[in-house]
C-alpha cells in the first residue's frame, strides 16, 4: 500500500496564510523528519530541506513535484547570459529554495532574488491589470533590470516565483521589456507534472473533466479569492484535513 507518511500535496496553491501553509507542511513531514537518516544528517550539519527533497521524498511511494525546481529549470534554459532574476514572496525569498535551485542545476548561472509583498493582495483583490498592479511590478523588477550589473539589463530572464504571478504577466513583461524573457512556475510545474502522468501512462483519454476542489484552509475564504482571481465560480469545494 501506499506510505501515508510520505503523501504531500503535489502543488500547493497559495490561497492562505503563509503560516497556515507552514503548519500544515510540518505536519505531513514529522514523521520523515524522525528516520534514522534524517536525524544523522541533521546531526552532520546538512540542510534539512535538502535532505528531505533529494532523499525522503524521492523514495516516497507516489511521485512528489514541487513548483520550484521546474521553475528553476525553465529559468536556465531561457537565459542565454546564465543571468536570472527571481520574483517571489517574501517567504519564498527568505528560504532561498529558488537559489539553490537554480545553481543546483548550473552552479556558473548569476540569480538574483527580489520580495514582492504587494502582488499578492493585488491579484487576490482583483486588481491585476490595473495601474497599481503595473506600478508594483514596476517597483520591484527595476532594480533587477538595472542594479548591480556592467550591462542593461542586468537579467535576461525574469522568473514569476509565485503561483499568483501568471495573472500579472502582462505587467512584468511590459516592464521587463524585449530584451528579458519571462517564465513562470505555474506553467513549468503544470508541465512537469504531465511529463510524470505520460510516463506513467495516467494521461486522461480525452472524456470531459470531472474537477474537485479541496481546500485546507477556510472554505469560504478559498471560494471567494479564486472567484475574484478567475471570474467565475468554482465547483463545491470541499474541506480537507492534513493532519
Amino acid at each position: 500500500g501506499i506510505d501515508s507518511h510520505l503523501i504531500l500535496p503535489v502543488i500547493v496553491l497559495a490561497l492562505r496564510p503563509f503560516a497556515q501553509i507552514a503548519n500544515f507542511a510540518y505536519l505531513a513531514t514529522d514523521d520523515v523528519l524522525r528516520l534514522d537518516y534524517i536525524r544523522t544528517a541533521r546531526a552532520k550539519g546538512l540542510i534539512e530541506s535538502v535532505v528531505v527533497g533529494r532523499h525522503a521524498l524521492g523514495n516516497a511511494a507516489v511521485p512528489i513535484i514541487g513548483v520550484v525546481r521546474p521553475g528553476a529549470a525553465a529559468a536556465i534554459a531561457s537565459s542565454a547570459r546564465r543571468s536570472v532574476g527571481v520574483v517571489a514572496t517574501v517567504g519564498t525569498v527568505r528560504s532561498g529554495a529558488y537559489v539553490r535551485a537554480v545553481r543546483d542545476l548550473d552552479p556558473l548561472c548569476d540569480v538574483t532574488q527580489q520580495a514582492c509583498p504587494r502582488l499578492v493582495p493585488i491579484v487576490e483583490s482583483g486588481k491585476a491589470g490595473t495601474p497599481e498592479a503595473l506600478d508594483a511590478v514596476r517597483e520591484y523588477v527595476a532594480p533587477l533590470l538595472s542594479e548591480g550589473g556592467v550591462v542593461t539589463p542586468v537579467v535576461d530572464t525574469l522568473l514569476l516565483g509565485c503561483t499568483h504571478y501568471p495573472l500579472l504577466r502582462e505587467e512584468f513583461t511590459k516592464v521587463a521589456g524585449p530584451g528579458v524573457r519571462v517564465v513562470d512556475s505555474a506553467t513549468t510545474t503544470a508541465l512537469a507534472v504531465r511529463e510524470v502522468l505520460a510516463s506513467h501512462r495516467l494521461l486522461a483519454d480525452g472524456a470531459t473533466p470531472t474537477h474537485r476542489v479541496f481546500a485546507t484552509g477556510p472554505v469560504e475564504r478559498f471560494s471567494e479569492v479564486a472567484r475574484t482571481i478567475f471570474g467565475e465560480k468554482l465547483p463545491e469545494v470541499e474541506a480537507a484535513a492534513l493532519t
